[in-house]
Order: C-alpha cells, then sequence, then structure tokens
C-alpha cells in the first residue's frame, strides 16, 4: 500500500534548569532543581540530572537517588541506587538519568530525588542541574 506521511520528530519538546540543590529527608523528596514537561499518554520523558551533595564536619550515609516524576505524588523510576556516603567536609556530584513512558496526559515535573535515613548529616548541599526531553 502507499506510504502513510511522516510523524512528527522524535524531540517534541525540551527543557532544562539549574539551582540550588535540595536537602535529603527521611522521605523521598526533589534533590535537584526540577523542570515540568506537558505530555500526552504514551510519550516518553528522558531525564537527566545531578546534583553536588555532601557532608560537614560528620560524614553522611544512606542517601538513596532516583529519577522521579510528579502529578502531585512523588513517583520514582527505576530501582535507583542505594547507601552513598559522603566523607566529612566533602561534597560530591551524584547523578541518574532515565526514560519513562508516561501513564497519562499531564504535566510532569521531573528531577533527581532521594531520602536518607541519616538525613541531618547531608549539610554541604550546593548546585543541581535537570534537563529533560519529552519524546513520540
Amino acid at each position: 500500500g502507499p506510504q502513510g506521511p511522516q510523524g512528527p520528530s522524535g524531540v517534541v519538546a525540551n527543557a532544562h534548569a539549574n539551582g540550588t540543590a535540595g536537602v535529603p529527608t527521611a522521605v523521598l523528596t526533589f534533590l535537584a532543581p526540577t523542570v515540568t514537561i506537558t505530555a500526552a499518554a504514551n510519550q516518553r520523558i528522558f531525564v537527566v540530572s545531578q546534583s553536588a551533595l555532601g557532608a560537614g564536619p560528620t560524614a553522611a550515609t544512606s542517601l538513596n537517588l532516583f529519577i522521579c516524576y510528579s502529578t502531585g505524588t512523588i513517583t520514582n523510576v527505576g530501582g535507583g541506587t542505594y547507601g552513598l556516603t559522603a566523607p566529612a567536609n566533602q561534597r560530591h556530584h551524584y547523578g541518574l538519568n532515565a526514560i519513562f513512558t508516561v501513564p497519562s496526559s499531564g504535566t510532569y515535573t521531573v528531577g533527581l530525588c532521594g531520602s536518607s535515613a541519616n538525613a541531618t548529616n547531608w549539610t554541604n548541599n550546593e548546585w543541581g542541574y535537570t534537563s529533560a526531553m519529552l519524546l513520540n
């Protein structure tokens, strides 16, 4: 049969943000600046996000990181990384990337998120970056 019309390009939209890193807590929270993308059901969002996080005079432990999205409630994507640490008086870049299919049409807030059972020691935090692309 005849070839159909060409569809839209793969990248539909993109967004980038940078700013102050979040502070780990005992519950899942965004730790890098977030970006918002409006997507239709079954489109995909590719996210790259990182933050400079660290410890003050006491070492920090038990940091669990994920790429997350929120449409009201934070939802993690994939398995994440667990048990990250920072020695006393040091700061490191922690980052992840992921691609996920959006479950329904809406506006999605995306970025690096995490939690720590040792949240009070994650006090040497600085800057973060997040980039996202909406894909067909």
